[in-house]
């Protein structure tokens, strides 16, 4: 899959290409997922709340503050993991 925007950047920049396990999708505090939240798909770290929530934190957090979701929000903000970003590939452009 192709990334667009910079809300992960530097990690994660416009056009590089991801690779997705769809296969883990269990939080593991600080690691990257694709996720989808209210309809919007996205690359984010990701963090256990207490209470079953969950933090969802951009590396450009200046421009893109993070979200912290309940479990309620959740599910009414149909909040999903889709995988984990298992590797970023970049190239070069001239």
């Amino acid at each position: 899959t192709l990334a667009s925007g910079d809300s992960m950047s530097p990690t994660i920049k416009d056009g590089d290409t991801i690779h997705i396990d769809i296969g883990r999708k269990t939080i593991k505090d600080g690691k990257i997922f694709a996720i989808c939240h209210g309809g919007l798909f996205m690359a984010k770290r990701l963090y256990n709340l207490p209470m079953g929530g969950v933090r969802i934190v951009s590396d450009n957090a200046v421009e893109f503050p993070e979200i912290r979701l309940t479990a309620e929000e959740i599910q009414a903000e149909q909040f999903e993991v889709i995988g984990w970003i298992w590797q970023i590939a970049s190239l070069e452009t001239w």
